[in-house]
């Protein structure tokens, strides 16, 4: 039993007609008949009564009918959904992460790519920089997100947008709650950066920013991760330099405030594989892109 059968029994049971199918279907009327005779016979029951009038179906015919509907409907569905994969509207979509692009940037943009994208499954992962590059070159990742990505030959790396550096202050006194700071009134506190590996990483860039202000800071820790320096913040051991999309989680017991001056701006960055673009990859880079415009 071939499909085209099942095409032409359809058209004819919708017609009730074998010339109006015929015409329907852009075939002469004798391979029509044919291919329905022939069917009949692989079922062993007459699926249609012929008279002059044309042709009704049978109870086999009826049954018969439903079932066809169904088979073609999935043969056309697994057509599709097999074009929307070599698309790259389909299939897992395996990203890393590292820092706080999942607290702002990262959150919008896999926002819009469902939007435009819905077929394709978004796997998250938590990962340093060293190990995002070691997992796109494994093919385990697709894509990473983080700062301040080392240069290697076979990676590309693009900047994709920017988020302005904030002070974190334990809310223990007024004057820490209200209005932007300058830069120096953080060399008046004990502080906590953050993170420890990956050099380089956003500790340096928040060392190198200090120090471009002529300030040397009193660091009293580095920690693991925003988490932890957080936890020191809110129970006021330290105050901290972060992203601005920290602030958003309303951390209890910290305030945060602008920094003011020049350069208080920091890069989001997207690490992917010069050479092994899956066609959901490339779908997801081009809503990158097109938000970048």
């Amino acid at each position: 039993m071939e499909l085209y059968q099942l095409r032409y029994f359809v058209a004819v049971a919708e017609e009730q007609n074998v010339t109006a199918a015929a015409r329907i279907l852009n075939v002469s009327q004798p391979p029509l008949t044919r291919a329905i005779q022939t069917l009949e016979t692989e079922v062993g029951h007459a699926l249609f009564t012929r008279s002059t009038k044309g042709v009704s179906l049978t109870p086999a015919g009826v049954e018969f009918l439903a079932e066809a509907r169904k088979t073609l409907t999935q043969v056309q569905r697994m057509i599709d959904r097999s074009s929307a994969a070599g698309r790259g509207e389909r299939g897992p979509l395996q990203i890393g992460f590292f820092g706080s692009s999942i607290y702002g940037y990262l959150p919008q943009v896999l926002r819009r790519f469902r939007t435009e994208v819905p077929d394709v499954e978004i796997v998250l992962h938590t990962i340093g920089k060293a190990e995002q590059i070691e997992a796109l070159r494994a093919h385990r990742l697709d894509v990473g997100f983080a700062r301040y990505y080392p240069i290697e030959v076979d990676m590309e790396v693009e900047t994709v947008g920017t988020e302005r550096l904030v002070a974190a202050f334990p809310t223990l006194s007024v004057d820490d709650k209200n209005g932007d700071i300058d830069p120096h009134e953080i060399a008046t506190k004990p502080l906590v950066l953050f993170p420890q590996g990956g050099r380089p990483n956003f500790a340096d860039e928040v060392l190198h920013f200090l120090g471009n202000a002529g300030i040397t800071p009193h660091v009293i820790q580095v920690t693991d991760d925003v988490t932890s320096a957080m936890g020191l913040v809110a129970s006021g051991i330290a105050a901290s330099i972060v992203p601005e999309s920290i602030a958003s989680l309303n951390w209890p017991h910290i305030c945060f405030r602008h920094i003011t001056g020049p350069d208080t701006t920091i890069p989001i960055n997207i690490m992917y594989s010069k050479e092994t673009l899956r066609p959901a990859t490339v779908a997801f880079l081009d809503v990158v892109h097109n938000m970048m415009k």
